[in-house]
């Protein structure tokens, strides 16, 4: 029995389901792009997500900032504490550690398999083809569809879901060069905004976006359901009326669940294991 027990986990017990999440800003004025990130990484620790899983990429640790009043996230909706909600675990060295994380050069993805599904999910300040890291550079258009198409060649792959949650989101990758297995959700057209809640008085700042706020409540009210595709969901989620911008995605008609839930799955066991 604890030799069949050795053997099933050489032969592949793995967790499917990987994370990146990058906050391309910094400084307290922007504090609802590192909430989006922190918000995002709670759903998926929640959902079985472990430290090992999720890679976040953010410059900043605002909750050290000399102008927090608390040291933990807070909206008008949740609050979020260190080591409770989400793990504080960030790289921050470069520009390069963003284009090599989407890249596939991340430790989170050595394991990774036909079986893998990963989101990335991005946020900060976006233009039409760009979007700016930490008000110093740019990281355009072709930067991260080359990205993307890269992952492809040195990582294997079920399913990439890519979020850019941004004004102007949906210039952010050339749809004519998107790989088959990536769908591309943006939470804003060309020529849109994306939108934040209400200002805090408390904090100073806009606490967080909308996309995600909403995403976080409707998570929090468990209803993202295992089957509904990810047109049905943003169509009954997110209306323009609620987030005030246009969310859309491009690409295969995937299932949110298979991205924000861990599984855990048994692959490659020989038919003799057990005898």
């Amino acid at each position: 029995m604890l030799l069949s027990f050795i053997l099933i986990f050489i032969y592949g017990v793995s967790c499917s389901n990987k994370a990146i999440l990058i906050n391309c800003s910094w400084q307290y004025e922007n504090y609802r792009h590192f909430s989006n990130v922190i918000a995002l990484q709670s759903i998926l620790e929640s959902n079985g997500f472990t430290p090992k899983d999720i890679s976040v990429f953010s410059k900043q640790d605002l909750l050290d900032d000399m102008r927090m009043r608390e040291k933990h996230i807070k909206t008008d909706y949740f609050t979020l504490e260190k080591n409770k909600n989400y793990t504080p675990i960030f790289r921050n060295t470069s520009y390069f550690d963003i284009l090599n994380m989407i890249s596939g050069n991340d430790s989170i993805l050595l394991n990774t398999n036909e079986h893998t599904n990963l989101l990335i999910y991005i946020t900060g300040h976006g233009g039409d083809g760009f979007i700016k890291y930490c008000n110093r550079t740019y990281l355009y258009k072709n930067d991260i569809t080359d990205a993307l198409i890269n992952l492809q060649r040195i990582r294997k792959l079920k399913s990439v879901l890519f979020i850019a949650d941004t004004c102007q989101a949906d210039t952010l990758i050339d749809k004519s060069r998107l790989p088959e297995n990536v769908t591309f959700v943006s939470t804003s057209l060309k020529g849109e905004s994306s939108h934040s809640t209400t200002f805090s008085d408390r904090l100073n700042v806009f606490p967080i976006d909308l996309f995600i706020m909403h995403l976080y409540r409707i998570h929090q009210e468990k209803r993202i359901f295992n089957g509904v595709a990810l047109s049905e969901f943003i169509k009954s989620e997110f209306p323009e009326e609620l987030v005030k911008s246009t969310v859309t995605f491009t690409g295969p008609d995937v299932n949110l669940y298979d991205f924000v839930f861990q599984r855990k799955i048994v692959q490659n066991i020989p038919e003799n294991l057990y005898l």
